[in-house]
């Protein structure tokens, strides 16, 4: 089982106006999955990957931003990704280990450049 699976999260390709549009849904029935999903779909590739950078920092002991920003027109200030040690914190509500959130991401990339 993917770690999309298992967050009940659906990745679809949109087409729209000759352009490829990539969507995160959830398909479950926990709303603090809806969060997850709407985080991942602003995100964008270097958003990704430094978030990544910083979960493997916090495992590492070195140096890592505590509140994680998205640089997203779609994100507000109330779009908080927190790094925990040994977990990410999502909106204050949604806490997500950084294994599975780092294979999260991984899946959302492996998407998005399929």
């Amino acid at each position: 089982m993917t770690k999309r699976e298992q967050y009940q999260l659906e990745f679809l390709k949109v087409l729209n106006n000759n352009r490829v549009d990539y969507e995160c849904y959830h398909t479950g029935q926990n709303p603090d999955f809806n969060r997850l999903a709407f985080k991942l779909y602003i995100m964008d590739k270097l958003e990704c990957e430094g978030l990544i950078d910083e979960i493997n920092n916090a495992e590492n002991g070195e140096y890592y931003e505590h509140f994680f920003s998205l640089d997203n027109a779609a994100a507000s200030d109330e779009d908080g990704i927190e790094i925990v040690p040994p977990n990410i914190i999502i909106d204050n509500q949604l806490i997500i280990s950084f294994s599975d959130m780092k294979q999260l991401l991984d899946e959302w990339l492996d998407f998005r450049n399929s």
